[in-house]
């Protein structure tokens, strides 16, 4: 049986916590269907949950799925770290992470969102899918703050477009 847990605004865990504090102007292609979105709440489906009360721990295991509006995370565990207040500080997400949003995919061996610092980063054979683009790495750094992606050792594959006839170009 799979537990469900709904974290709503009454638990400090709005969109806005949860994907950071605020919503850049213009983010690039690849990470604007990742940018944060205020007022909306975030569900996580999971397999199991352990918390931790006082090290405001909150562990998910098992088949992982962490949802606010389009925006979806896939995932095997995600760890979630949050203050006193209920916001959310970090999210960590491990085990064939993948994440959509708008028509983007990305993938990874590990996700982690710091909300303290304004940074998204993917890590293990990280590869970001958006429309013809293909993004590949070493490790991939979001600055929300800053709408600024970084990645180490990057690889750009650009796929041919498609003619009316399904023939490519």
């Amino acid at each position: 049986m799979k537990l469900r847990l709904v974290l709503i605004v009454g638990l400090g865990l709005t969109a806005a916590a949860a994907w950071a504090q605020e919503e850049p102007a213009a983010a690039p292609a690849l990470f604007k269907s990742f940018a944060p979105k205020s007022g909306q709440p975030v569900e996580i489906h999971s397999d199991h949950l352990e918390i931790e009360l006082e090290k405001r721990r909150v562990l998910f295991t098992g088949h992982v799925v962490a949802q606010q509006a389009d925006r979806v995370i896939y995932a095997d565990q995600v760890e979630v770290f949050y203050n006193e207040a209920g916001e959310l500080l970090r999210l960590k997400a491990r085990g064939n992470v993948k994440m959509t949003g708008e028509g983007a995919l990305a993938t990874g061996e590990e996700l982690e969102l710091d909300n303290t610092q304004g940074r998204l980063t993917l890590r293990g054979d990280p590869r970001v899918i958006q429309a013809r683009q293909i993004i590949r790495g070493k490790e991939m750094v979001f600055l929300v703050k800053e709408n600024r992606l970084e990645i180490t050792e990057p690889r750009i594959e650009w796929l041919p477009a498609e003619t009316p006839n399904g023939s490519k170009r």
